[in-house]
């Protein structure tokens, strides 16, 4: 018996929103975060290499990198050919200390989310056999998607005038191959 009288099931649970919490899924979820911090963050550099130069019919349009405060992002804007389409890619380099908090905070913290209101959603999907954080924006034709690639690349997508179901396939056709 646990402390509070209750059998010991290997659950949790938070009365705030009566989520069960499974304790080897908070193991893992340790695990995860211990192994990003132990990994060298990726150079600015390594990560602008990262952003394809054309994503279908969508051109780049503009690129920045980012060094700062111990984690290293990258991101583009890409254009179709009358700019009525945007897409940005930001990656996130989730290794190191700040990378591993970053990780926590953008992603682990946002899973198993369900919200709706008139404006719009954010709901937790399962993408590329993972899990991945969808939002879609009425009022502004907006969608996003956020997936974890690679096991520490935090990969969100913004679109604009492009449906969900395009942003998928375009998420699916990414791929960011790293260097060992």
């Amino acid at each position: 018996m646990a402390c509070n009288n209750q059998p010991n099931t290997g659950f949790s649970t938070n009365n705030s929103n009566k989520k069960i919490v499974n304790k080897s899924d908070t193991y893992n979820i340790e695990q995860k975060i211990n192994a990003l911090k132990k990994l060298t963050p990726l150079t600015s550099y390594q990560l602008k290499t990262l952003l394809p130069l054309q994503i279908g019919l969508f051109k780049i349009n503009n690129f920045q990198t980012n060094n700062i405060m111990g984690f290293s992002s990258a991101e583009a804007l890409y254009q179709n050919k009358n700019a009525t389409q945007t897409i940005k890619i930001i990656i996130f380099d989730c290794a190191g200390n700040a990378g591993a908090e970053l990780y926590s905070l953008h992603y682990l913290s946002k899973l198993n989310i369900q919200l709706a209101t008139e404006e719009g959603y954010t709901r937790t999907i399962d993408f590329m056999e993972k899990k991945a954080i969808e939002t879609h924006q009425k009022n502004n034709n907006k969608y996003e998607l956020t997936f974890l690639a690679n096991n520490r690349l935090l990969i969100h997508l913004q679109s604009t005038s492009v449906t969900a179901t395009q942003l998928k396939k375009i998420g699916e056709s990414l791929h960011f191959s790293l260097s060992t």
